[in-house]
């Protein structure tokens, strides 16, 4: 759950947070924040994702951690952005 809707706000790049913690669990196998926590997310306290799973491009690491961004307005501005960009970063 984004920072935000933790407070009970909902934006759409709440989506973009949500994506990047599921592709963090995807290609990692572990939990961004497994303790949930929202100190962890507002201070973006987690392994890098090419930590967590060698053998992960760097670039990947640039993507997921801008769809994690405790604040909307530095994340992805839409879920298909996040998704061609992982795509990418992935190749």
């Amino acid at each position: 759950m984004s920072p935000e809707q933790e407070r009970g706000v909902v934006t759409p790049s709440a989506d973009a947070f949500a994506l990047g913690a599921r592709a963090y669990e995807a290609l990692t196998g572990a939990l961004p924040f497994p303790t949930g926590g929202m100190m962890l997310k507002a201070q973006k306290m987690y392994r890098k994702p090419s930590e967590a799973a060698p053998g992960l491009k760097a670039g990947v690491d640039a993507v997921i951690a801008r769809a994690l961004e405790p604040r909307p307005e530095d994340r992805w501005p839409s879920a298909s952005s996040f998704v061609d960009a992982l795509s990418r970063a992935l190749s």
